[in-house]
């Protein structure tokens, strides 16, 4: 009896495709192995069609990320990104059968392994994109804006220009580039240079705001002070309107802030409780400015208080002697202690004191004639 030439079972023929096509496959799912028979067969043939599923609403996720960023950017995902991604999911779509087909074709390998190569990188620019939008919303909410407030020969003008330069790499096309490394701790070293200053200037901000409150306290007093003495016509025209708008702006500036610790400035760049900004002047120059002028327009009021006239006829009308201590203030010029006594019903008491001079003044004109 002669030998019989049996051909090779077609279940085995696609096992020895389903090795051959290992080093492709496992670009797709890197745990699959080889397989002998044709149950292991059918469970890795499942394996990989899972895998592919996986990777087809991964590549969307993908897309629809950069897409996002991109419109954040105001511009639209690159058109070569786009075809990138589709021809990845198309080439998934084909299933584990398709991938065979490829892998059993060396033109078709290569194309394959290409296509993966690309979306590789695609998808290591969509996972950097949490990252860059961190990196932009803590830029952007430390305000540090060179061209609004004054930095010259000041620590912060090189980390207001740094925000800048930053900003600007962080635009549409940072999730693509190669040096995002590079980029991130970039960004890590402006990040920390800024918490140590910001820590330190918030610091020195508390301390200017308690003594700026302080300040608030004494143009108070002196402009109520002021305003009380306008409502005396003797004493010339009113002084004090002038001054009331600015000092309700300057008030509004003043912000004592309730944080009883160093702020850290780690994940919030701005602390939330006074909103202090690298780089804001504090009000205290305005205010001792402002506070001056209002003590000159008082001591303008305490000249005209305390010349010989009117401070006669004061002493002539004040049959109680009230204003004995109150005379003694005027003709001393002292506007902090003039402000400290002056109160409504000493100053309604003054004024009657005068309006009884021109009452007596009025009287004695009309007797001569």
């Amino acid at each position: 009896m002669g030998a019989v030439f049996v051909p090779a079972h077609k279940a085995d023929m696609v096992v020895e495709r389903f090795n051959a096509a290992l080093p492709l496959l496992r670009l797709f799912d890197p745990g699959v192995q080889p397989v002998a028979l044709q149950p292991e067969l059918d469970q890795a043939l499942a394996r990989i069609d899972r895998s592919l599923s996986a990777l087809i609403e991964e590549a969307h996720g993908v897309s629809e990320t950069l897409d996002s960023f991109a419109r954040a950017c105001g511009t639209h995902l690159d058109a070569g990104v786009r075809h990138a991604i589709d021809a990845f999911v198309e080439m998934l779509n084909g299933g584990t059968s398709g991938l065979l087909k490829r892998g059993a074709d060396s033109d078709e390998d290569h194309a394959a392994r290409t296509a993966w190569a690309a979306y590789r990188e695609i998808a290591a620019a969509a996972a950097f994109v949490p990252a860059l939008i961190t990196m932009k919303e803590y830029l952007e909410r430390t305000r540090l804006q060179p061209d609004q407030l004054d930095f010259h020969d000041r620590p912060e003008a090189a980390l207001a220009a740094e925000r800048r330069l930053l900003e600007a790499e962080l635009g549409p096309q940072a999730p693509y580039s190669r040096s995002r490394d590079s980029l991130q701790a970039r960004f890590e070293k402006f990040k920390w240079t800024y918490i140590e200053q910001y820590r330190a200037a918030h610091e020195r901000w508390r301390t200017e705001m308690q003594n700026a409150s302080k300040l608030l306290i004494d143009i108070g007093r002196s402009l109520d002070a002021l305003l009380r003495l306008d409502s005396i016509p003797a004493l010339g025209p009113p002084a004090g309107a002038q001054f009331a708008a600015s000092v309700q702006d300057l008030r509004a500036r003043v912000t004592i802030c309730p944080l009883e610790e160093p702020f850290d400035a780690v994940t919030v760049p701005i602390c939330p409780e006074c909103g202090y900004v690298l780089g804001t002047a504090a009000p205290a120059a305005g205010l001792t400015q402002r506070l001056d002028s209002i003590r000159r327009a008082l001591s303008e009021k305490l000249t005209m208080l305390s010349r010989g006239a009117i401070a006669r006829l004061i002493k002539k009308y004040d049959k109680a002697r009230r204003l004995d201590g109150f005379l003694k203030i005027t003709q001393a010029a002292q506007t902090e202690a003039l402000a400290a006594v002056l109160d409504d019903q000493l100053t309604a008491y003054i004024a009657r004191l005068l309006e009884q001079r021109d009452t007596a003044g009025q009287a004695n004109r009309k007797t001569s004639r």
